[in-house]
């Protein structure tokens, strides 16, 4: 059974969640870095299923939360958004302090009934962590990176509860690059797509024709990073 709301499709059960799944797999509109199969289809299910547990809608789930290194992480602008929403955000601000190796980003926020809270990450900070100057956004954007980072402090440390279990940020994760999610293991994958097949019937089929049809027409495309998805069109000029 699914349900159409504001925002969307929501699924109820495991089948509709998978059949939703396969259909975004079949129009190949994943993330690059959650592949392709059935891999790319429990990518799909498990962001899904994470991001309803935090209010995100089916297609905003898979486009903000991925899996680094056996943990979920959320894109920042996704985590603020959330923290928004929720009514419980008071005042918030977000800067940069200071100039060349002695800059920093500081996030001051306050949450109703508490007294304001100030977070910072420095370039010291980014150095102590081996992350200043390493290859890509670091290299590319290092004053976005510090800000991302005091805002997943911030965010994580004083709205654990409108976060839940998606409590880390993916650039913090990650170190701001990403090359690709992490492999879910095979067993899983195995596990998760016989129990599909034995509820779906002959859907899962259906659409594998289908998107195998489609692809056939399909010229080749130049691959690109979840990173790269994500700062192309979000940076700040002057990093």
């Amino acid at each position: 059974m699914t349900a159409l709301a504001r925002g969307g499709i929501q699924f109820t059960n495991y089948e509709t969640g998978w059949r939703l799944a396969k259909a975004i797999v079949a129009a190949n509109m994943q993330p690059k870095s959650f592949g392709g199969g059935q891999q790319a289809t429990c990518a799909c299910f498990v962001a899904m299923q994470l991001g309803a547990e935090v209010g995100l809608s089916p297609m905003q789930s898979i486009q903000n939360i991925a899996v680094i290194n056996g943990k979920p992480g959320i894109y920042g602008p996704a985590a603020l958004a959330l923290v928004e929403a929720s009514g419980k955000l008071v005042d918030f601000d977000e800067r940069l302090e200071g100039e060349g190796d002695k800059r920093q980003a500081v996030v001051t926020l306050t949450r109703v009934g508490r007294k304001e809270r100030r977070f910072t990450f420095s370039v010291d900070d980014a150095k102590k962590a081996g992350l200043w100057g390493k290859q890509g956004p670091w290299a590319q954007y290092p004053n976005r990176m510090l800000t991302a980072r005091a805002r997943g402090f911030a965010l994580r440390d004083v709205f654990p509860d409108v976060l839940l279990g998606v409590t880390h940020s993916i650039e913090e994760l990650s170190g701001g690059s990403i090359e690709s999610v992490e492999q879910l293991p095979a067993a899983f994958v195995q596990q998760q797509a016989a129990a599909a097949a034995a509820v779906s019937g002959g859907l899962d089929e259906f659409i594998d024709t289908a998107a195998t049809e489609v692809r056939k027409e399909e010229p080749p495309t130049k691959s690109a990073s979840a990173s790269d998805d994500f700062f192309s069109d979000s940076e700040e000029s002057g990093s």
